[in-house]
C-alpha cells in the first residue's frame, strides 16, 4: 500500500509540474509579445473600440495592439 501511494503521489506531482511549466512557457511568450508590441506597434493589428472609463464615467475610444496570443 505504501508503494502504491508513492506512485500516485509521483504521478500527481508530475502532472502538476508539467501544467505549471506549460503556463510558464506561455506566459514568457505573452511577455515577449507585449515587449515587441510596445517597441514596434506598427507590426501588430490594432483593435479599435469603445471602453468605459471608470474614473471619468465616460465612454472613450480605445486602440490597442492585438497580440498573437489573443488570436486563439
Amino acid at each position: 500500500m505504501d508503494l502504491l501511494s508513492k506512485i500516485i503521489l509521483i504521478v500527481v506531482l508530475g502532472i502538476v509540474s508539467i501544467w505549471c511549466l506549460r503556463k510558464l512557457i506561455f506566459a514568457c511568450y505573452e511577455f515577449n509579445d507585449l515587449r515587441h508590441a510596445k517597441r514596434y506597434p506598427e507590426n501588430f493589428a490594432q483593435k479599435d473600440g469603445i471602453v468605459f472609463n471608470k474614473k471619468t464615467k465616460e465612454l472613450e475610444e480605445s486602440s490597442r495592439s492585438i497580440l498573437p496570443s489573443e488570436r486563439l
